[in-house]
């Protein structure tokens, strides 16, 4: 990982420290090592790239919906 931060895509180290604990994670917990290479949802790794998606939709979401309770009604950013 280290060497990888190198380049510039996988340069925040840290999220690929959270990727890949994710992955052992469940892979161990689930007893998934032999789903590895499936396409399926019994894949950890699918798992964890859609629940980063959906998590990260319901985070813009909630940001929307934080600017429109604000106040400004179109969209803005909520004030700290």
């Amino acid at each position: 990982m280290v060497l990888l931060a190198n380049i510039p895509i996988f340069s925040a180290i840290p999220a690929q420290v959270y990727g890949f604990a994710s992955v052992v994670a469940l892979t161990l917990l689930g007893n998934g090592a032999g789903n590895l290479a499936s396409a399926s949802m019994a894949n950890p790794v699918v798992v964890i790239i859609l629940s980063m998606i959906v998590g990260a939709i319901f985070g813009w979401v909630s940001e929307k919906v934080a600017g429109l309770l604000a106040g400004s009604g179109h969209g803005a950013h909520a004030k700290a």
